[in-house]
């Protein structure tokens, strides 16, 4: 059997697998196949990528996770509770004086706080919200809680005067918190309250003390970490407390 080349020419049938009509017709076949697969394989890529980028997005913008009716079975200290179901719990962004601790002694206002905080939570059914970080590096949960009536007990230590705004990590409610504690270091509540007017000596007798810049607290002459903090630097006692550092333990430097 002939074939008919372009221009109607006969093509003799052994010869046929070499008619310019066919040979074109194959190549374009090949060609066609080869951009179909690999317009498949780059859509395919494509629906990848955007499954990923979508579930990370929606991870993004999820709200933050949130646990309901939680009891609080105890009352560790001033800023740490037992909460059932979930263990010891961290209050973000408040830092309150140390009670528990057996390698210190019990810091100033301790007691106070941790009555305080006793007196708000201990018993009660609360709401935990989370920030970015869930865990802290002794494996205790951070979370802000709510009290049943609506209550933030973070906030009210701080504003209270039970504490101070924790500022070594950033948190959501960083810049208000450090409002309350000014306001309560205005107000003179609660351990601002207590804490003994200072008198500022002049010239060359004004004590120096060893300001821990990893904390917010200054120590005296003499005392354990005076000058022994791994961060930290010595300045005039009254220039530490114009730049926020307390004292520690309440102590006043003489």
């Amino acid at each position: 059997m002939n074939i008919l080349f372009r221009h109607g020419h006969a093509c003799p049938g052994p010869f046929r697998s070499n008619c310019p009509d066919q040979t074109h017709a194959r190549r374009a076949w090949t060609t066609a196949e080869t951009f179909t697969r690999q317009l498949h394989e780059a859509l395919a890529t494509v629906r990848q990528r955007l499954a990923r980028a979508t579930l990370i997005l929606t991870l993004f913008l999820a709200p933050a996770p949130q646990a309901y009716a939680q009891l609080v079975t105890r009352v560790v200290d001033g800023d740490t509770l037992i909460v059932q179901g979930v263990g010891r719990v961290r209050l973000i962004g408040v830092d309150t004086p140390e009670t528990v601790d057996p390698r210190r002694p019990v810091q100033f206002f301790g007691k106070e706080a941790s009555v305080f905080t006793h007196r708000m939570a201990q018993g009660k059914v609360v709401r935990l919200e989370f920030d970015v970080e869930r865990k802290d590096r002794f494996g205790r949960t951070l979370a802000y809680v709510y009290l049943p009536d609506g209550s933030f007990l973070n906030a009210e230590i701080v504003k209270q005067g039970y504490g101070h705004a924790y500022t070594q990590f950033p948190f959501r409610y960083l810049g208000q918190f450090q409002d309350y504690e000014r306001e309560a270091r205005a107000a003179g509540r609660g351990l601002w309250a207590e804490a003994p007017a200072v008198t500022r000596p002049t010239g060359d007798a004004e004590v120096r003390v060893w300001v821990n810049t990893s904390s917010s607290v200054y120590h005296c002459p003499g005392t354990r970490y005076y000058g022994k903090t791994k961060a930290g630097a010595f300045m005039k006692q009254d220039e530490a407390q114009r730049g926020g550092y307390r004292a520690a333990a309440g102590r006043v430097c003489q």
